[in-house]
């Protein structure tokens, strides 16, 4: 899809529509269900049971998992309730595969509020993983890029196992992931989906995929563990090929047949998870990000 036809598709991804819809949904159930049965591709479930079914069926093809509990950005209030939510979901998740991993956005616990919250957030959930597992903490906009750079380092120097994940279309993402690989965290490479301003961020296609390329390449170069978290099949062809079997990770519902593919050439293959009573605004995001056929391939 041309970017001509892509950027409209964006107003999708606006909360009005989002609260529309959701209230919508829950008015009339026959609107909700077509939505659901539409969203459940990308989406884990509307609860925790739901999304530990859908883990379960990964785990035993033989996929890592990382579970999300999406939301938005909040008041002090519910920031607690998601820490809350958060060890509940640990909790339910003790049992299970060493591969079972948790994601959470640091604005979804309070980063634009309170920096020391939020990091008291990360360390709470991040000390309550089992041995093997890990708490990928998310990318944010540019201007808490900064922010949660230091929130990662920060959390990882005491010894929590997290993972950071950066953005290839940011600018500062090259100084951001040696820094990263310096201090042994993990980094969890994308793309990049926040619309940014090109003072900060490189140009969609060429410019962004020459970015992940070096990127993942100073990683390694600075001794780094990467994994390639992008559905360009020929961008994480091509480093696979360049780098060795690194570790990759797919989102819900995009390119399933990926994950067949590269569980079947050995390739250490995780899928992202998202889930919770918001799955609204998530799937109208989803569908605002992606071009339809990609979406369906």
């Amino acid at each position: 899809m041309s970017a001509r036809h892509y950027r409209p598709r964006r107003a999708l991804a606006a909360p009005g529509l989002s609260a529309g819809l959701s209230r919508l949904a829950d008015a009339v159930p026959y609107v909700g269900s077509v939505l659901w049965q539409d969203a459940r591709r990308h989406v884990g479930g509307r609860d925790l049971a739901e999304a530990l079914g859908r883990a379960d069926q990964l785990v035993a093809k033989g996929c890592g998992v990382s579970l999300d509990l999406f939301g938005v950005e909040t008041d002090e209030v519910y920031t607690a309730r998601v820490g809350d939510a958060y060890a509940d979901l640990v909790a339910a998740t003790s049992g299970r595969q060493p591969t079972v991993w948790l994601a959470a956005d640091p604005s979804h616990l309070g980063l634009r509020d309170s920096w020391s919250t939020c990091v008291r957030a990360l360390e709470r959930i991040a000390g309550e993983l089992g041995p093997g597992r890990r708490l990928q903490i998310g990318a944010e906009t540019e201007d808490l890029a900064e922010d949660t750079l230091r929130v990662v380092l920060k959390v990882a120097a005491q010894g929590a196992p997290v993972m950071a994940t950066v953005q290839a279309n940011l600018r500062r993402s090259s100084d951001d992931a040696a820094r990263l690989a310096a201090a042994g965290v993990p980094v969890r490479l994308v793309k990049g989906a926040f619309t940014e301003s090109p003072k900060v961020s490189w140009p969609r296609g060429e410019w962004t995929d020459t970015s992940f390329a070096r990127i993942a390449h100073r990683i390694r170069k600075e001794g780094g563990d990467v994994t390639l978290a992008t559905h360009d099949r020929v961008l994480r062809e091509t480093l696979l090929l360049s780098l060795g079997p690194l570790p990759c990770e797919v989102s819900l519902g995009i390119r399933p047949h990926d994950v067949d593919d590269l569980l079947r050439r050995g390739i250490d293959t995780r899928v992202y998870i998202p889930y919770g009573p918001n799955w609204m605004r998530f799937y109208l995001r989803r569908l605002a990000e992606t071009p339809p056929r990609r979406l369906r391939r």
